[in-house]
């Protein structure tokens, strides 16, 4: 067919094309922006991730040991694809965008409402700037006095719109307290989040030159999703796994939804498999100190918040489902408690690195209030407020020092 000449039929044909790609656009940012049903889907993918780790799986005695030292940390990775990544991370290349450094970021350019009764307004927006961090804002093209770069999971990343999140909160307080500093605390969590992929955030956006790094740890499922992708990398077989797993132990009756059943199901995975425990202190261990390293050799300061799980950081708050839970997957609240086992050696050998360290614990089991939403027990806007307030002089404090 001969191509048009004319200038009108020109015009015609890119006016279709524009509209036609406007609406191929549209399809496809709803298809993307359209907000879950739930906050937290619990994903049972055991299948997969048992049959990657026993192909992969050398005799341990094939391995050479590497020591935990202060020099280098020695953090073990290798590359993973996207069909790798997928197994440990489902939404991976899904509706997250891939990268082989943190394997996953939330979409750029997003903009949608979550409806949400626990909010104050009914519900609460989910924006993303042009790299995809939870930021109304580009980043500024030029370093400013202060940048703080926070990562975490979906606590950090917040079930709340920007400006409510603890990252954003601490960014108007850091500016409050001087008004001639230009200061940006950009968030750049995301929901799925751990060690290995906080590490993969410091690395990739070194190039900010932020001056402080945040590692915002949640210790309901930060600690056996970590031990999930060391198993890949330290080519160790599959862990042992109890019938039927936690989702269907817990059912969808009980209460709190999703986050309830991610720390049963880190709990069950120590119980089944104890010499995780000290393997989870040493890896958490081995990453945060490859972060203070690098920070270190670059001007960054790299400080550490813990977040504790609902049924340990507020244990009087869900007295009820705690025993209820338990009882239904046959743990007790020794087991339950081996979150708070790895937190306390892991944060001990962090503090003996002098890296400053934020336990959220004593704040959240000495508040008067309820700290995680009843929905799904991620933290609250109460939760953030609080964070960012006892965060601040931690920040401050790092600035001032040598």
């Amino acid at each position: 067919m001969p191509r048009p000449t004319s200038l009108r039929a020109r015009l015609v044909l890119a006016a279709v094309a524009t509209v036609v790609s406007l609406l191929v656009a549209a399809v496809a940012y709803r298809r993307l922006a359209a907000p879950p049903v739930d906050s937290v889907a619990v994903v049972d993918n055991r299948d997969r991730l048992d049959a990657l780790l026993r192909g992969r799986a050398i005799d341990p005695a094939r391995l050479a040991p590497r020591p935990l030292d202060d020099e280098r940390a020695d953090v073990v990775r290798e590359p993973l694809s996207l069909n790798t990544a997928r197994v440990f991370f489902t939404q991976a290349g899904v509706n997250r965008p891939f990268n082989q450094e943190f394997y996953y970021a939330r979409a750029p350019n997003l903009e949608f409402r979550v409806e949400w009764p626990e909010h104050p307004d009914g519900a609460y927006v989910v924006k993303t700037n042009s790299l995809g961090m939870r930021e109304d804002e580009e980043v500024f093209p030029i370093r400013p006095d202060l940048r703080v770069i926070v990562t975490g999971d979906s606590h950090t990343d917040g079930v709340c719109s920007n400006d409510e999140s603890f990252a954003s909160r601490l960014e108007a307080l850091l500016a409050a307290r001087d008004a001639e500093r230009h200061v940006e605390v950009l968030n750049a969590a995301a929901g799925g989040y751990s060690f290995y992929n906080y590490l993969g955030v410091f690395e990739h956006y070194r190039y900010l030159e932020p001056h402080v790094f945040v590692m915002a740890v949640y210790g309901g499922n930060d600690f056996s999703a970590m031990v999930g992708l060391q198993r890949y990398f330290h080519h160790r077989p599959p862990p042992h796994r109890r019938e039927p797993g936690v989702a269907q132990l817990v059912g969808d009756d009980a209460a709190p939804r999703g986050i309830g059943a991610q720390e049963l199901g880190q709990a069950l995975h120590f119980a089944d498999n104890p010499e995780d425990v000290a393997i989870a202190v040493e890896t958490a261990t081995r990453i945060t100190r490859e972060i203070d390293r690098l920070g270190r050799k670059s001007g960054i300061r790299a400080i550490v918040v813990y977040v504790p799980p609902p049924f340990r950081g507020q244990p009087h708050r869900f007295v009820e489902e705690t025993r209820t839970m338990l009882a239904r997957v046959g743990l007790d609240e020794a087991e339950l408690a081996v979150s708070d086992r790895i937190a306390d050696a892991w944060l001990a050998a962090v503090r003996e690195s002098d890296v400053p360290v934020l336990d959220l614990r004593p704040l959240f089991r000495s508040a008067e209030e309820c700290l995680y939403f009843r929905r799904d027990s991620h933290i609250d806007l109460l939760a953030h407020e609080r964070i960012a307030d006892a965060l601040l002089p931690i920040v401050e404090s790092v600035l001032e020092a040598p």
